[in-house]
Parts: structure tokens; sequence; C-alpha cells
């Protein structure tokens, strides 16, 4: 029988001290160990009692709560006299008359203010413009506004300075203009409905840049601008006047002008490239001189007072090429002369088809060709 001996073997237990240290604390004042609020959140936060506030230190501020004018005919609400200041209403609204309290502006900007950010609320009912930052000199600069709401304001919803950043913001129900942009600023992703003037202007021109906004319901033009814009995946319907309107050096691509009450784009001079203007009280596209009106779709352009075009061309040096333009009064109409028009097609007119007024070149007329018809002639315009 095979016996398992099992063996212990008993180690000796050694009990450890732990050193727990001096329990008695070091002399002097006990420091603090923890965050100050200041510390916590750096910014500055504005509240009520602070209102009229006048910013006269660089940096970040937020609101606290909603703001209304301490009186009444205060000239503002919160004046920035600082540059590089950023103030985040964090959702907040600043109100700009009460029953008893009126302000001009909700922020006003001093001129020659530069580096301001606004973002993330709504600024509502002043007495002048919603955001002040316009000066006739220009010299408030480099600002930006994002996620803002400015709506019902007696004046404009934003006037802002020149190289100026506008984002993802709404005008609506202003007494003015939605947004009244200086030279150099681009606007992006906005929308600008219902105000008392054009959606989107500008002061005189300058390199301005519109990038897929919508101008609705504006009473005068959607977008209405100076020379040296550029506009972009716009859309612009029901204004009182036209959709998009640009005086010269203009670039509008990619845009839908729809149902104004006047023309659906109007340049000076300049390129029209891929757009679609149609059911326009006036003509789809009017044009001035050495333009190039390319790749557009032009309908329903018609109107009881006048007879619209699809196209109408008053200057010269221009060239009309590849464009489409079904059932408006007429389809085409140059009046002006040394104008090349090519490779266009145009059906049901009401009036006229193709009016060309002598002095100008024109590719063949091709009138309802038929069916698998070939054409020899790659410059020729059709009618079908």
């Amino acid at each position: 029988m095979r016996t398992i001996v099992i063996c212990g073997v008993l180690m000796p237990v050694v009990a450890l001290s732990a050193h727990a240290g001096d329990l008695a604390p070091p002399p002097g004042p006990v420091s603090p160990t923890m965050k100050t609020l200041e510390e916590m959140e750096p910014r500055r936060f504005i509240e009520q009692s602070d209102i009229p506030l006048v910013i006269t230190a660089s940096g970040s501020y937020y609101l606290k709560e909603n703001l209304i004018p301490a009186a009444l005919g205060d000239p503002f609400i919160i004046e920035v006299r600082a540059d590089n200041v950023t103030i985040d209403l964090r959702g907040f609204t600043i109100i700009g008359s009460t029953e008893v309290t009126t302000a001009d502006d909700g922020i006003l900007v001093n001129e020659g203010t530069n580096g301001l950010t606004v973002h993330n609320g709504t600024i509502t009912l002043c007495q002048d413009a919603g955001v002040d930052a316009f000066t006739l000199n220009f010299d408030t600069r480099d600002c930006m506004y994002r996620d803002l709401r400015l709506v019902g304001n007696l004046g404009a919803g934003l006037e802002a300075g020149s190289n100026s950043t506008v984002d993802n913001c709404l005008a609506a129900r202003n007494g003015a203009a939605g947004f009244f942009l200086s030279p150099g600023s681009v606007i992006s992703r906005s929308v600008s409905a219902e105000n008392g003037a054009s959606g989107i202007t500008s002061f005189l021109s300058g390199q301005l840049v519109i990038d897929r906004c919508t101008a609705n319901n504006n009473a005068a033009d959607g977008i209405a601008l100076g020379g040296s814009c550029r506009v972009v995946a716009c859309e612009a319907s029901a204004n009182g006047g036209a959709g998009i309107r640009i005086t010269s050096g203009a670039v509008v691509e990619g845009c839908s002008v729809t149902a104004n009450d006047a023309e659906g784009i109007v340049i000076g001079g300049g390129i029209v490239r891929g757009c679609m203007a149609s059911g326009n009280s006036s003509h789809g596209i009017s044009v001035g001189s050495e333009s190039l009106i390319v790749g557009n779709s032009c309908s329903f352009n018609s109107s009881n007072a006048g007879d619209p075009a699809g196209i109408f061309v008053t200057g010269r040096d221009n060239r009309i090429d590849s464009n489409n333009c079904v059932e408006n009064d007429y389809g085409i109409d140059v009046n002006g002369i040394e104008n090349l028009i090519v490779r266009n097609s145009v059906s049901d007119s009401n009036v006229i088809d193709i009016d060309v007024a002598f002095g100008n070149d024109a590719g063949q007329l091709i009138g309802h060709p038929g069916l698998f018809f070939v054409a020899t002639n790659p410059w020729a315009n059709f009618i079908y």
C-alpha cells in the first residue's frame, strides 16, 4: 500500500510596521489645495447688473443670463472698446427693448476695434442693429460671428466691419438689411429672411464671398453687392427685388433664383455659370458688358408688364454660351453689340425665342431639327 506524506513548512511571520509620518502640521498658514473659481473658469461673466457694459480689456467673456437695457434710450447693452475680445452668449438672449427700457444696439463695436468674436445666442428687439461693427473708414476689422440669431431688430441684424467672417447665422424680420457687410468679408451657411431691405448686402465694393447662403422673402434684393464679389451655391427666392444683384466683377456659380419680383440675377459684368433662374417677374439673367454667361437654365420668367427674357443682354463683349431657356417671354434677347451667342437651346417662348440685334455674332440658328438629326455646325443655337 502506497502512503503519501504531506509535509508542511512553517514560515516565520514578520510584522511590518508602516511609518505614518509626523501628524503635526508644518508651521505657518495652511495653503489652499483647491483651484480658485478664476482658475477653473478664467472667463469673466456678464450679468444684468453690469449693463450697460463697456469692455475695455482683451479677454473672454460669457453671459450668465439674458440681458436687457438698463434705461430708456441707452445707446447699447454691451460696447466693445478692446481688441481681441470673445463674447460667448451661451444660448442666452440680448433683448434690446422692454416695456420701460430700450437700447439702440445690442453689441456696439467701437471704431478701430479689431479681433472681436461673438457666438452662440440671440440678439433681438434692438432699436437699431443687433450687432453694429460698421465704420465708414472700415477700421473695425478681423471679427468673427457664428451661431447667432439676429431677429426683429429695427435696424440691420448684423453690420460687420472689414475682413469679417460670418458663419451659420440667421437674420430675420429686421427693419433694415439682414447682413450688411464691409470689404474683404466672407459669409457662409447663413439665412437672411423677411428683412425690411436686402437680405445680404454690402457698402460699396470689395472682395466679398457669399457661400451656401439663403436669402428669401426680403423686401428688396435677396443678395445685393458692389463689385468684385463671388456668390456660390446660394438660393434667393421670393424677394421684392432681384434675387442676386452685383454691379461689376461678379462671379455667380451654382445658384438658384426663383419667384423674385424683379430679375433673377443682374450683373454689370463677370461670370454667371451653372445657375437656375425660374419664375421671376423680370429677366432670368440680365447682363451688362464683358461677361461670360454659360451653362445656365432659365425658365418661366414672364410678366404681364414688359416681356422678360430668359437671358437679357444690354451691353457688349459678352459670350452667351450653352444655356437652356424654356417658356420665357423672350428666350434670349440681345440688345447690345459685339456679343457672341453660341450653342444655346431655346423652347416655347411666349414672344420670340432668340432676338439678336445687328452688330452681334451668333451661331447658326437651327429650328426644330426633328428626330435623329445630325448637326455639322458645333456652334449652332437650337430652337426646339
